[in-house]
């Protein structure tokens, strides 16, 4: 570990120590990789430092409490928890796991013919076979169900304070691409019961069993939001969606009319354009100059950081203490400066999350993704 990584390392338990005391640092050594910058990707100091700054103050005493108090009414996030889930693989992932394709390599395209079946396979790419299977196993995980040996996924990682986590969130809040929805769909869904966008109701409905008799607890009614702000960094001709219209008939159990601007039409997502079109305030900042063509112009970094400080504020705003975003590899490693697999679940503390982000540079973000998808690599199935 690197030096500054040590010492961030330090002040961080020293942290734990002092304001929690020797239990809390027992229960958090088992979710420590839920911190950034202990097992993230390379971020400057600077970066990993506002971790720690935005951590309330330490006071000892009897003014402890007091000043937890206070830090509660200015800081509304301080007890807030986000499920933060990645999508399973899609066909997309798998098209860029292949040499020749990958991002970055010379020659590569996201042009197809719109009659063609690579077409409909990747634009908004939904899961792959695997993908499914990925978020099945999700979902047996967070059913406790999960046969075979401890640790063989890469889904999720939870510790003993997290593992009951589905039992406690009270929102979904979901990117509406068709990868992230059918993510609910395949993990999330067997363990709730959605709260139709109307309904004040969050009662359980009654308790169910399977085949062989076995009970199950009844499950909860919790509101499943779509969330354009929540949707992937446009990449490619696979992050631009489909229509309202058509995601509320394949997706009925999900809420496509709170927080999607119906000024907009029906295209609640970066409209595409021709990227060779004479846009004088567009920089190509994908890989260019070796034969590489693109379906649609990518969204700019600065427009991409303004729509996340957003959603940083949305989420502040929510009054849920435990939200579930189901969301994507940029918007997951903006808020949180991690690189997350397919399917992979983590719980966070939203007063780790930084309003300015840490999100990788461009240059950064090149080098990780021209190795490929190494979520594919690595699943065996």
């Amino acid at each position: 570990m690197p030096r500054q990584r040590q010492e961030l390392a330090l002040a961080l338990l020293f942290y734990i120590l002092s304001s929690h005391g020797v239990a809390a640092f027992t229960e958090a050594s088992g979710t420590i990789n839920s911190i950034a910058f202990i097992a993230g990707h390379r971020r400057t100091a600077a970066a990993a430092e506002s971790r720690i700054s935005t951590r309330p103050s330490t006071l000892f005493g009897s003014n402890a409490d007091l000043a937890e108090e206070e830090n509660q009414r200015n800081n509304p996030g301080a007890n807030k928890k986000i499920v933060l889930i990645r999508h399973g693989c899609t066909h997309m992932n798998e098209y860029l796991s292949v040499p020749g394709t990958r991002w970055g390599d010379a020659n590569f395209t996201d042009i197809f013919d719109e009659s063609s079946e690579q077409y409909d396979l990747f634009r908004d790419s939904p899961l792959s076979p695997r993908g499914v299977r990925q978020a099945q196993r999700l979902s047996a995980k967070l059913g406790h169900s999960l046969k075979g040996s401890p640790g063989a996924d890469i889904d999720s990682s939870l510790g003993p304070r997290d593992e009951n986590v589905i039992n406690e969130i009270e929102l979904i809040a979901c990117s509406p691409l068709s990868r992230a929805l059918q993510t609910v769909e395949q993990a999330l869904l067997p363990h709730i019961e959605p709260l139709a966008p109307s309904s004040q109701d969050t009662s359980s409905s009654a308790p169910q069993k399977l085949l062989d008799g076995t009970s199950l607890p009844p499950k909860r009614h919790v509101p499943v939001v779509a969330l354009p702000l929540g949707r992937e960094r446009v990449y490619l001709i696979s992050d631009h969606g489909r229509p309202v219209s058509e995601l509320s008939m394949q997706f009925p159990f999900c809420d496509f009319e709170s927080e999607i601007d119906k000024t907009k039409g029906d295209s609640w997502w970066l409209v595409p354009k021709d990227p060779n079109s004479n846009d004088e305030d567009y920089v190509e900042w994908r890989p260019n100059g070796e034969g590489q063509t693109y379906a649609c112009l990518g969204e700019l970094e600065v427009d991409f950081n303004q729509r996340m400080t957003d959603l940083y504020d949305w989420l502040s705003a929510r009054p849920e203490s435990t939200i579930g975003l189901v969301s994507h590899w940029g918007v997951i490693d903006w808020l949180i400066g991690e690189d997350f697999e397919n399917c992979e679940m983590r719980v966070v503390d939203f007063d780790c999350m930084n309003r300015t982000g840490f999100m990788l540079s461009d240059a950064e973000a090149a080098e990780i993704f021209s190795q490929g998808e190494r979520c594919v690599v690595r699943d065996t199935d």
